[in-house]
């Protein structure tokens, strides 16, 4: 059996709404799935503060609708990871995904891996991105609560964006090219309910300067040719909303597509290669919504449905998918976690929220210390051995929400029998022969953040010489300013190396190494 290992039913590359119906639909009937996401599941909507066309749902967040669709596809059975796609190999019957860390085969491969947020262009965009300019106000806006705040686009995601930044900052500028919006007028009438929000029509940003963040925003009025500067002592936040384009560039040539790079395809959303297939926003379509999106990723796996039993005939290949019960795996030990607290809000929310959690109970003993400890950054959740040693893990934050599942994969990795790690993996992590503080900087709405978190923790559990912090920046306010963090994830090495972005653990590793 050993030949059929990495080898999938279906192969579907991008998480958004599209990849994640395929999954939910192939995974029910009972293939085996694998969905490869390179940054967050659920695409696009995991950055919207609301849904309010998908139909059944009248108001859900984008993240919400998100976790939905993904737990359903992974209760269905299929495997979800994170990793970057380097490769394609389509042409033979079993096709072949080369990623960043591995090599996948499959009998049928669906494309859904979306767009690319769209630049608008201006001076300085590139050097202050991840630094003042952020194309997603849901992990970035809590950086700027109440600072100025400039939001680019007019259509229906600049608007719905600017409304739920207004709840940050009452200093909000929509910055709008065109005459007037190009969104639904019901929308954009949304807007005078928001005093806060002030439009600009034929207006664009020409070019942001500052230091360590944005102090001055230059605009233009395209129809006067007059241009001024607004400047600032806080922080400045831009975000961009001025559309996508399909996430194909990389592809083999072999696939067609039409000459703005969207991928051709029939009714059916199969390209012109045999067992390949494409949904959702890579598609030649008329519209591009969250309900296309996730026709198309059922579509697409019922159609390959009858496919992939031909292939398993020819090819004389068994059931890939083993429906045999898995063990769950509980954390062999007791747990020790010490809080070491100070008289902020914060404390007492660590202490109520541990005391709550039913899952933990059995598994974790709570030490509460009002004393303080010199080396430690109060508040701290410091997850403790069953003989009291630390395991140089420290949550500074209510460890709910998205680092809900990092707190939990924290303890398992701690007190066992832990993640499956490669030995090349491991090797490296031991290998780390010095002290190695890594402060991992995060807001709790931030879905890459987890993965850093995640990365952080796995290898502090391994190495007793590296310790992992967690902080929720929005309460260490001076750690915001310090490290001069105006986009999640922030990791800091040793107070000497600062790094932007979401990192697995053999990135991190390559930091900490290099």
């Amino acid at each position: 059996m050993r030949i059929y290992q990495n080898l999938y039913d279906v192969i579907v590359i991008g998480g958004g709404p599209a990849g994640l119906t395929a999954a939910i639909y192939a995974s029910r009937a009972k293939e085996k799935v694998l969905v490869i996401e390179n940054d967050e599941f659920g695409g696009q909507i995991a950055l919207t503060a609301k849904v309010m066309n998908y139909p059944g749902v009248e108001d859900i967040s984008g993240r919400d609708l998100a976790d939905i669709m993904k737990r359903q596809a992974k209760n269905f059975g299929a495997e979800l990871i994170y990793d970057d796609v380097k490769g394609l190999e389509l042409t033979s019957r079993i096709k072949k995904v080369h990623t960043k860390k591995e090599t996948y085969r499959a009998l049928s491969v669906i494309l859904a891996m979306g767009g690319i947020p769209g630049q608008a262009g201006f001076e300085g965009e590139n050097t202050f991105k991840g630094s003042g300019v952020s194309y997603c106000p849901t992990c970035d806006a809590p950086l700027f609560a109440g600072c100025p705040i400039y939001v680019v686009g007019g259509g229906l995601a600049g608007v719905e964006e600017a409304i739920y930044l207004a709840g940050f900052s009452s200093n909000v500028t929509l910055v709008v090219r065109e005459n007037d919006f190009t969104c639904e007028k019901s929308v954009s009438d949304q807007l005078r309910l928001y005093p806060g929000i002030k439009v600009l029509f034929h207006t664009e940003i020409v070019k942001v300067a500052g230091g360590m963040f944005i102090e001055k925003v230059t605009l233009r009025d395209n129809m006067s040719e007059r241009v001024w500067e607004e400047t600032s002592e806080d922080p400045i936040g831009v975000f961009v909303f001025v559309g996508y384009r399909p996430n194909t560039g990389w592809l083999p040539d072999i696939l067609e597509k039409d000459p703005a790079g969207y991928l051709l395809t029939d009714q059916l959303c199969r390209t012109n290669v045999e067992g390949v297939f494409a949904a959702g926003d890579v598609r030649q379509k008329t519209l591009r919504q969250v309900v296309t999106a996730t026709h198309d990723g059922a579509l697409a796996a019922v159609t390959l449905e009858p496919y992939i039993h031909g292939l398993h005939e020819e090819l004389e290949i068994p059931d890939l998918v083993d429906n045999s019960d898995e063990i769950l795996k509980e954390i062999s030990e007791k747990a020790i976690l010490k809080l070491w607290l100070d008289d902020s809000d914060l404390s007492r929310e660590m202490v109520e929220f541990l005391e709550n959690q039913t899952e933990l109970k059995g598994k974790v003993e709570l030490e509460i210390h009002k004393e303080g400890r010199g080396d430690i950054i109060l508040p701290s959740i410091e997850i403790c051995r069953s003989d009291g040693s630390s395991s140089g893990i420290h949550f500074h934050a209510v460890p709910n929400g998205l680092e809900w599942n990092s707190f939990r994969i924290a303890l398992f990795n701690v007190m066992g029998p832990g993640q499956k790690i490669k030995p090349e993996i491991l090797s490296r992590i031991q290998s780390i022969d010095r002290k190695i503080n890594l402060k991992v900087l995060t807001t709790l709405t931030c879905g890459n953040c987890p993965t850093s978190v995640m990365s952080a923790c796995q290898i502090a559990a391994y190495n007793e010489n590296v310790t992992a912090e967690m902080f929720d920046i929005l309460h260490f306010r001076k750690l915001q300013f310090k490290y001069s963090v105006q986009s999640v994830p922030v990791l800091v090495i040793n107070e000497d190396k600062r790094i932007v972005g979401k990192m697995e653990v053999e990135d991190m590793l390559d930091e900490i190494l290099s």
